[in-house]
């Protein structure tokens, strides 16, 4: 990088943030992975505190967990963290859903970790915040956070 791209941002929809949705570089050819994480990271410094919109998605497994635990301390917007579960015994890739204080809460869908897991394993900045909140039911945001 620097390279020359024409890129297409799609808005995410009930948000400000925006999605890459495609990058190009020279005769419409596509970009390497390194790339699209660098216009991602790009992004995320323009939008700060929060960064780069990743995912938006529910926290599956709530019922098997500490939710009923934690749930009269939880805040909607407030900050949790992720964390690779490599000892799980159903899945060595697991990404746990936790509070502050380590409760965990439940899991990433399988459907939505396969980028995160990348991130996670770079030891990305991730930030994460509570979306939407009710007694059975949660749905986190997950953000590449802007560098320092």
């Amino acid at each position: 990088m620097p390279l020359e791209l024409t890129l297409q941002l799609k808005p995410v929809p009930k948000s400000s943030q925006w999605f890459l949705y495609e990058a190009l570089g020279f005769k419409n050819k596509s970009i390497e992975p390194q790339d699209w994480a660098y216009l991602k990271q790009q992004l995320a410094n323009l939008n700060p505190p929060w960064g780069y919109l990743l995912h938006k998605t529910p926290i599956a497994g709530l019922m098997h967990h500490d939710f009923n635990q934690a749930w009269s301390n939880l805040t909607q917007y407030q900050a949790l963290k992720l964390q690779i579960e490599t000892d799980n015994p159903y899945d060595a890739n697991a990404i746990a859903v936790l509070t502050p204080e380590d409760l965990k809460l439940g899991y990433v869908p399988q459907d939505n970790k396969g980028e995160l897991l990348s991130w996670l394993r770079q030891n990305a900045d991730l930030k994460v915040r509570l979306n939407y909140l009710k007694p059975h039911y949660a749905t986190i945001s997950i953000y590449l956070a802007p560098a320092d």
